[in-house]
């Protein structure tokens, strides 16, 4: 709850510095899951000696699997012939990485929040379905000891909600297809901002003692006096009633909405921007709670695309965002002024098997559906508490560090508020028996440094407990992931933070029961550990969750190398490549390149064509007064690694593939693109899309294209 007023109480630290967990003994078996075992040290602060000797013990059984010899890194850059290999197949191989190598110990530090979301305490707290002053918590707003608490605190909460509007939006596909583009107007791409639109009650009520609410959610306003001093408070809470999926009618039979053994509820459980290495850093307790439930680690993960969004898509539609694009999601300009709701989702298709959805994310801010873009008309999912946390962090929202989100709600964590809704969802459910999907990702504690993810730790491990309390983990299956690893800050400057980037944390978590019943679908799961796997694969999989009559019969099926997306519980090939698994060049894992000097001629070749396309892409955003952006110039040429293409047995080497990492000004932008060499012509091709590994800033604001926005150097630019 947040001080609107006076208040003796202030800010103070956050358990004080956090991180770092004493890693005194980790296992990971390759290809199957990770056992972890934890110990925690005395003090919340741990040494980063500590840590790194724990973390390459964990590395050293971790390769012990790997057919390639290791060597020391601290010698400088590796050779492809000296790396020891994570994943190695026909199709992909992928350096097995240390975790806390000499290379990238120096960004791997200490993280202290700079203080505490709750100093004081909330003075408000909240059940499954009853609202409650925390008599504990008077003390540290001033109440006397021994006095009346209700004669200096008054409480009242109010009914808050969405307006739901009453249209029906059909889905856009290759049946039916978009509207053409001199006729795209009206509701679909009127640019309101339908999920920021948030209503209150006239009426306050009263309370003190626990007081059932009928609502689903609420904005709870206090008034507290001592002698002198008044302290206005207010706060948000949520709740979660009886809801039938959509398309349901009220009088349909209710047996096919419940959950039973022919079908897995589905939970997503996600922290942004963590990689599985740094998850070894950073989130010890986490991966042992996931280790202790059976989870599989699926080490061959590997990202789709740049940021959150292109990764989240695939998903969550089965789509690329050019696809969404041509299918369901586009104006008349190219822009991102559509609304979601004629796409596809997943969701849609769980709601039509009695599924009843949920998609839950804090940093509402830069929501996956609103950051730069309109959201959707309609509330997209059965349960959406965007109310909750849109406004949560619009009025209570503080940061406790000069840069990075607003951690705080209020008295708590916006983390520790998206997973008290996500817990009574669950807990709803399983009181209900409904069938679910759900979606709760977290992205304020680990988007906007490398070792905050330390800090998010415990509160993951706690979620996962409370998860498992409810009993509903018996019937669900739970995909904890991550999108991508850190996209900036320093470590994206050596070569092994831009390889760990590409490979983010995912573990798949199944009830024991289901293992034992289709153990050949079990068996492929634990051997797609060790495959090359994406976003794409996971949304196949959950066709098979949805239904799983037919799982065993499916899973003693090979996954066809011709299908971008194969279920996780079918055998996919280890002739695998990036390619088939539409991973663009760029961001794939699998790729073994050899330093070349930044010096070198054709280094400085494919440098100036990277810029030279930059400035392009920059070109094409100009107006009637020209570009706002401008015009970009090499500075220097920080990395540079090839590998040849092509050029098997007696063949002629025909091309080679170069990734770089160049500086430009104005602006000191750091930034990293693959480029395809054609050695008999000298013609050259980007791979993928050109990132930018550092913060950005206010540089790129005249724009509002993301993927220019992180290139430009605004004319007007003060960063």
């Amino acid at each position: 709850m947040e001080n609107r007023g006076k208040s003796s109480s202030t800010h103070g630290s956050m358990r004080k510095p956090v991180h770092r967990f004493v890693l005194l003994g980790v296992a990971v078996v390759l290809g199957l899951h990770l056992a972890v075992n934890l110990r925690m040290a005395p003090s919340r602060r741990v040494h980063r000696e500590t840590l790194q000797r724990g973390s390459k013990a964990t590395q050293a059984t971790a390769t012990a699997a790997a057919t390639a010899p290791r060597e020391s890194q601290d010698g400088g850059a590796m050779h492809v012939r000296d790396v020891p290999l994570l994943l190695d197949t026909p199709g992909c191989r992928i350096p097995d990485l240390v975790a806390n190598s000499s290379e990238v110990a120096p960004y791997v530090v200490d993280y202290d929040m700079g203080g505490d979301c709750g100093d004081p305490p909330p003075l408000v707290r909240s059940t499954d379905d009853t609202l409650y002053v925390d008599k504990e918590a008077l003390d540290a707003y001033g109440v006397p000891a021994g006095a009346r608490p209700q004669d200096h605190v008054r409480c009242c909460y109010s009914a808050m909600w969405r307006p739901q509007l009453d249209v029906v939006v059909p889905d856009w596909g290759p049946g039916s297809p978009m509207p053409p583009v001199d006729k795209r107007k009206g509701l679909m791409w009127d640019k309101v901002a339908y999920g920021n639109d948030i209503r209150y009650g006239d009426e306050c009520v009263p309370f003190f003692e626990p007081v059932v609410v009928l609502h689903e959610f609420v904005r709870v306003n206090c008034t507290v006096t001592v002698a002198a001093s008044v302290t206005q408070l207010r706060d948000y809470h949520a709740f979660v009633p009886v809801r039938r999926p959509r398309g349901w009618a009220a009088d349909a039979d209710d047996a096919g909405t419940k959950d039973s053994e022919a079908a897995l509820n589905v939970l997503v459980v996600g922290v942004d921007s963590v990689s599985r290495l740094n998850a070894l850093r950073t989130m010890p307790r986490t991966l042992a709670a996931l280790a202790r439930l059976g989870g599989t680690t699926m080490l061959g993960y590997n990202k789709v695309e740049d940021n959150t969004f292109p990764n989240l898509v695939p998903l969550l539609s089965g789509l690329s965002v050019p696809e969404l694009r041509r299918r369901c999601w586009a104006d008349d300009h190219g822009g991102n002024d559509a609304h979601f709701d004629a796409c596809s989702w997943i969701w849609k298709r769980f709601n039509a098997r009695g599924y009843v959805n949920m998609f839950a994310e804090d940093t509402a801010w830069m929501g996956l559906f609103h950051y730069l873009k309109q959201g959707f008309v309609v509330q997209p999912t059965d349960y959406d508490p965007r109310p909750l946390l849109y406004v949560g962090e619009r009025d209570l929202g503080r940061k406790l560090r000069r840069r990075g989100s607003r951690v705080c709600l209020g008295q708590r964590t916006q983390l520790e508020v998206l997973f008290e809704y996500g817990t009574k969802f669950v807990r709803a459910m399983a009181q209900q028996r409904r069938k679910f999907f759900a979606v709760v990702w977290g992205t304020s504690l680990s988007h906007d440094d490398l070792n905050a993810p330390a800090v998010a730790d415990d509160m993951y491990e706690r979620l996962l407990g409370d998860l498992e309390a409810t009993g509903v983990l018996n019937k669900t299956a739970l995909v904890f992931m991550s999108d991508h690893g850190l996209r900036f800050g320093g470590i994206l400057e050596t070569a092994q933070g831009r390889l760990e980037e590409r490979l983010p944390l995912m573990h798949v978590v199944l009830p024991e029961w289901l293992r034992a019943r289709y153990p050949a679908a079990a068996d492929n799961l634990q051997r797609n550990g060790g495959r090359l796997v994406t976003v794409y694969d996971l949304h196949e999989t959950m066709f098979d969750l949805m239904d799983l009559s037919s799982l065993e019969a499916r899973a003693s099926r090979e996954g066809s190398l011709d299908r971008r997306g194969i279920s996780l519980f079918s055998r996919i090939p280890g002739e695998r490549t990036c390619a088939q698994a539409g991973i663009p060049g760029h961001y794939c894992a699998c790729q073994l390149l050899d330093p070349v000097p930044v010096s070198d001629h054709r280094v400085l070749q494919v440098a100036e064509y990277v810029i030279s396309e930059v400035n392009s892409m920059l070109s094409s955003s100009q107006g009637a007064q020209g570009s706002p952006c401008a015009k970009l110039h090499l500075d220097s040429v920080l990395d540079a690694r090839k590998r040849a293409l092509g050029g098997k047995h007696t063949m002629p080497i025909l091309e080679e593939q170069y990734q770089l990492v160049v500086r430009t000004q104005p602006g000191a932008a750091l930034l990293s693109a693959t480029v395809t060499y054609r050695l008999g012509t000298s013609t050259m091709q980007l791979d993928g899309t050109i990132n930018r590994i550092n913060k950005y800033g206010k540089q790129g604001q005249c724009i509002e294209d993301f993927k220019l926005r992180i290139l430009c150097y605004c004319n007007n630019s003060q960063q």
